[in-house]
Protein backbone atom coordinates (compact mmCIF):
# COMPACT_ATOMS: atom_id res chain seq x y z
CA UNK A 1 0.00 0.00 0.00
CA UNK A 2 2.92 2.50 0.49
CA UNK A 3 4.52 1.85 -2.76
CA UNK A 4 1.21 3.36 -4.33
CA UNK A 5 0.62 5.89 -1.68
CA UNK A 6 0.94 8.97 -4.78
CA UNK A 7 -1.64 7.12 -6.34
CA UNK A 8 -3.97 6.84 -3.47
CA UNK A 9 -3.22 10.27 -2.76
CA UNK A 10 -3.89 11.45 -5.94
CA UNK A 11 -7.26 9.41 -6.44
CA UNK A 12 -8.18 11.05 -2.81
CA UNK A 13 -7.27 14.46 -3.66
CA UNK A 14 -6.51 16.87 -1.21
CA UNK A 15 -9.80 17.38 0.95
CA UNK A 16 -9.41 13.39 1.19
CA UNK A 17 -5.72 13.08 2.03
CA UNK A 18 -6.60 15.70 5.14
CA UNK A 19 -9.55 13.57 6.14
CA UNK A 20 -8.88 10.03 5.34
CA UNK A 21 -5.06 9.15 5.18
CA UNK A 22 -2.97 12.10 6.94
CA UNK A 23 -4.47 10.96 10.44
CA UNK A 24 -3.53 7.31 9.66
CA UNK A 25 0.00 7.67 8.29
CA UNK A 26 0.59 10.04 11.69
CA UNK A 27 -0.67 7.62 13.44
CA UNK A 28 1.66 4.73 12.45
CA UNK A 29 4.57 7.48 12.39
CA UNK A 30 3.62 7.57 16.26
CA UNK A 31 3.68 4.10 16.69
CA UNK A 32 7.20 3.39 18.54
CA UNK A 33 7.09 -0.30 18.17
CA UNK A 34 7.14 -0.35 14.69
CA UNK A 35 10.16 1.27 13.62
CA UNK A 36 10.62 -0.87 10.18
CA UNK A 37 6.79 0.67 9.57
CA UNK A 38 8.38 4.41 9.92
CA UNK A 39 11.20 3.92 8.25
CA UNK A 40 9.29 2.51 5.35
CA UNK A 41 6.17 5.51 5.96
CA UNK A 42 9.09 8.20 5.64
CA UNK A 43 10.19 7.36 2.35
CA UNK A 44 7.04 7.60 0.98
CA UNK A 45 5.90 10.76 3.02
CA UNK A 46 6.99 13.28 0.43
CA UNK A 47 4.39 12.03 -2.51
CA UNK A 48 1.77 12.42 0.58
CA UNK A 49 3.06 16.14 1.65
CA UNK A 50 3.12 17.24 -2.24
CA UNK A 51 -0.81 16.94 -2.13
CA UNK A 52 -1.36 18.20 1.12
CA UNK A 53 0.67 21.69 0.20
CA UNK A 54 3.19 23.54 2.46
CA UNK A 55 0.82 24.56 5.31
CA UNK A 56 -0.29 21.44 6.41
CA UNK A 57 3.16 19.74 5.97
CA UNK A 58 4.80 22.10 8.11
CA UNK A 59 1.74 21.80 10.63
CA UNK A 60 1.05 18.11 10.37
CA UNK A 61 3.97 16.37 9.45
CA UNK A 62 7.01 18.25 10.50
CA UNK A 63 6.34 17.48 14.07
CA UNK A 64 6.68 13.90 13.60
CA UNK A 65 9.55 14.50 11.10
CA UNK A 66 11.26 16.39 14.25
CA UNK A 67 10.33 13.26 16.82
CA UNK A 68 12.49 11.24 14.36
CA UNK A 69 15.16 12.49 13.75
CA UNK A 70 15.91 11.56 17.37
CA UNK A 71 14.73 8.10 16.80
CA UNK A 72 16.64 5.65 18.15
CA UNK A 73 16.48 3.65 15.29
CA UNK A 74 19.31 4.50 12.50
CA UNK A 75 17.09 3.54 9.55
CA UNK A 76 14.34 5.46 10.75
CA UNK A 77 16.73 8.77 11.03
CA UNK A 78 18.10 8.26 7.76
CA UNK A 79 14.63 7.89 6.63
CA UNK A 80 13.57 10.90 7.72
CA UNK A 81 16.64 12.64 6.72
CA UNK A 82 16.18 11.84 3.55
CA UNK A 83 12.36 12.88 3.80
CA UNK A 84 13.48 15.92 5.08
CA UNK A 85 15.71 16.43 1.93
CA UNK A 86 13.07 15.53 -0.15
CA UNK A 87 10.70 18.24 1.31
CA UNK A 88 13.03 21.05 1.40
CA UNK A 89 13.80 19.95 -2.78
CA UNK A 90 9.60 20.17 -3.48
CA UNK A 91 10.26 23.63 -1.57
CA UNK A 92 7.26 22.37 1.08
CA UNK A 93 9.35 23.86 4.13
CA UNK A 94 9.30 27.85 4.29
CA UNK A 95 12.61 29.19 4.97
CA UNK A 96 11.75 30.42 8.17
CA UNK A 97 11.73 26.78 9.25
CA UNK A 98 15.32 25.90 7.85
CA UNK A 99 16.99 29.13 8.20
CA UNK A 100 17.00 31.18 11.40
CA UNK A 101 15.51 34.33 9.97
CA UNK A 102 14.50 35.88 13.66
CA UNK A 103 15.85 39.00 14.79
CA UNK A 104 17.63 39.40 17.92
CA UNK A 105 16.04 41.30 20.41
CA UNK A 106 12.36 40.25 18.70
CA UNK A 107 9.58 39.55 20.91
CA UNK A 108 8.34 36.67 19.06
CA UNK A 109 11.91 35.23 19.36
CA UNK A 110 11.03 33.01 22.58
CA UNK A 111 8.00 31.39 20.26
CA UNK A 112 10.31 30.72 17.75
CA UNK A 113 11.15 27.20 16.51
CA UNK A 114 15.02 27.03 16.41
CA UNK A 115 16.00 27.04 12.43
CA UNK A 116 16.35 22.86 11.32
CA UNK A 117 19.23 23.44 10.16
CA UNK A 118 20.66 24.23 13.05
CA UNK A 119 19.38 21.90 15.64
CA UNK A 120 20.39 19.13 13.35
CA UNK A 121 23.59 20.08 12.22
CA UNK A 122 24.83 17.51 14.85
CA UNK A 123 23.82 14.78 13.02
CA UNK A 124 26.50 15.17 10.27
CA UNK A 125 28.68 13.49 12.57
CA UNK A 126 26.46 10.99 13.68
CA UNK A 127 28.40 7.30 14.50
CA UNK A 128 25.91 5.78 11.56
CA UNK A 129 27.11 6.11 7.87
CA UNK A 130 23.44 5.84 6.88
CA UNK A 131 22.18 8.61 9.08
CA UNK A 132 25.70 10.91 8.54
CA UNK A 133 25.22 10.59 4.26
CA UNK A 134 21.08 11.23 4.15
Amino acid sequence: LLRDLARLCNFFGSDGVMTFILPQVLAFLNDRRDWQLRAALFKDLPSLCYVIGRAATEHFVLPCLETALVDSEDQVLAAALTCLASLVDLSLLSRSLLVDTSRKGSKDDKNKLEALFKKYIPLLLHPADSVRHS
